[in-house]
């Protein structure tokens, strides 16, 4: 994204410049146009079709042999005597196209470009710190859960498919041990204990003794 905005000033900025050169190109033709015709013919750098004018404004501002197309242009305007007032064309171009404009759409683009790292960099440490927090944030998650987990494995554990809370798992008792009073229950009995269960007291040997079979009549010896 920091490019892509970059690259945007940059754009406008050759806008500008091949607006200066097409102002120039123009106004070449208006004081040249058909000028450069001397007894050796018509040199390539001219301003007789708008094109050749774009190229010559163009070769100007590069600083290439700007001065040879500044004498030509004093030449077809009746040398030095007559033609030195439309060399101001020349320095002009030389001075705002070549020193000025240039110079400065190469500062801002370098600038732009520059400017442009350091936002990706400074893009690229807000995301990692922005992952850090994140997993960070994740992992007391985890720590927070794993507790609890572990609490509801060990109240279900031994008990496949239930959900039962803890207080629905504890054994009950009797109603005739759990009803007793606590300063009663030291002193209840086992025997009286095993009594009150029904169940219990129709098996227990103590509570229900077997009479002893009676001892078998000796048999009177012959």
């Amino acid at each position: 994204v920091s490019l892509l905005n970059s690259m945007k000033s940059i754009i406008s900025l050759l806008f500008l410049l091949f607006l200066f050169i097409v102002v120039f190109a123009l106004l070449g033709m208006q004081l040249f146009g058909g000028q450069f015709n001397f007894d050796d013919g018509t040199p390539p750098t001219n301003f007789d079709t708008f094109p050749a004018a774009i190229m010559t404004v163009f070769q100007i501002l590069t600083g290439e042999d700007w001065n040879a197309v500044m004498y030509d242009g004093i030449k077809s305007q009746g040398g030095v005597k007559g033609g030195m007032v439309f060399s101001v064309y020349f320095i002009v171009l030389t001075l705002f196209g070549n020193y000025t404009l240039l110079n400065v759409f190469l500062a801002i683009a370098v600038d732009n470009l520059a400017n442009a790292q350091e936002l990706t960099k400074d893009e690229q440490e807000e995301e990692e710190a922005a992952n850090q927090k994140l997993a960070l944030q994740k992992a007391k998650e985890v720590a927070e859960v794993s507790p609890l987990s572990a609490a509801n494995m060990s109240v279900t554990i031994g008990i496949p498919g239930s959900t039962s809370a803890p207080s629905q798992l504890r054994p009950r008792l009797h109603p005739g041990f759990t009803t007793a009073p606590p300063a009663d229950r030291s002193r209840l009995h086992p025997r009286s204990i095993l009594a009150s269960i029904p169940s219990l007291s129709r098996l227990h040997p103590i509570l229900h003794p077997r009479p002893s079979p009676a001892p078998a009549p000796s048999q009177a010896h012959p």
